[in-house]
């Protein structure tokens, strides 16, 4: 799937608002090597300009924003769903991304 820049960008930015607020759970990265690389990922996301999502190459990530992408994507979605069924947040709903047990932190976005 891709998707034009502004749309990435809102999808990142409801990602951050929701991760921020408690909304959404990541898995610690010390559970497993998909959850250490989602976090490596998303630490080197980087806003361009105020307008663009960014992910510089970095060592040991095989160049890869795949995961990282995906678990915003599923994000993204479920907040349409909520949306379109008056779920959500208001209903005390939270989500748990891939299992997670506890919220790990992600740095803020340079």
């Amino acid at each position: 799937i891709t998707f034009s820049a502004p749309t990435q960008l809102a999808m990142y930015e409801l990602f951050r608002h929701r991760l921020d607020n408690g909304l959404i759970r990541l898995p610690d990265p010390s559970s497993s090597k998909a959850a250490k690389k989602l976090h490596e990922e998303l630490k080197k996301i980087q806003l361009v300009n105020g307008r663009k999502i960014d992910h510089p190459k970095g060592k040991g990530l095989g160049n890869s924003k795949d995961l990282a992408d995906a678990v915003v994507t599923v994000v993204a979605r479920i907040a349409q769903e909520e949306k379109m069924y008056g779920l959500g947040s208001a209903s005390g709903i939270k989500m748990s991304v891939l299992g997670a047990t506890r919220i790990s932190k992600i740095p803020k976005w340079k």
